[in-house]
């Protein structure tokens, strides 16, 4: 398996799941989209079993923060490309029914 990319809705239930099933693999390149399940001990099982990872991109989970993320990276000492967008409601946006 060279790549995998996990986004919301549906597949984020599989996620969920993903980190109990998965076996080491040669995977590539992984990247989560918009999966508001995600959170810590999730992404440190999946990445525990995933040594050899190369690519790590992670989009609008807005349970991984950056520190999350460069904690979590000793698991994939192979790592060469790593990005990480969240998004950060701005204080006039809540005041606006935002």
């Amino acid at each position: 398996m060279d790549a995998i990319h996990f986004k919301h809705t549906k597949q984020s239930n599989v996620i969920c799941e993903f980190h109990r099933f998965i076996h080491p693999v040669e995977m590539v390149s992984m990247r989560m989209q918009m999966i508001n399940e995600l959170h810590e001990e999730i992404l440190k099982s999946i990445l525990f079993q995933l040594p050899s990872l190369r690519g790590l991109h992670i989009v609008g989970c807005q349970k991984v923060d950056h520190l999350v993320v460069l904690r979590l990276v000793a698991y994939t000492p192979l790592l060469e490309s790593l990005s990480l967008t969240t998004s950060v409601r701005k204080p006039w946006a809540m005041n606006n029914n935002g």
